[in-house]
């Protein structure tokens, strides 16, 4: 399965994800999703809720290295 551009591949449920950054409320994240005919993603299991928060680390962080913190103004 390839997915569209966009979309990365989630290995857990054979289906395409879009990754959507902006923090809203569960209800009106259901109801962006389904507007183009899409569904929220659910991951239930540890596996699945373990390789999106790593997949979040590793995109936030492309480079592999720590954030540094106190870091002078």
């Amino acid at each position: 399965m390839s997915c569209l551009s966009g979309y990365v591949k989630n290995p857990y449920a054979n289906t395409c994800i879009r990754l959507v950054e902006k923090e809203v409320t569960w209800s009106v994240a259901k109801a962006a999703c389904e507007s183009p005919g899409e569904h929220l993603a659910v991951f239930d299991t540890e596996e699945a809720a373990q390789w999106i928060s790593n997949f979040m680390k590793d995109r936030n962080n492309p480079n592999g290295k720590k954030p540094r913190k106190n870091l002078p103004a």
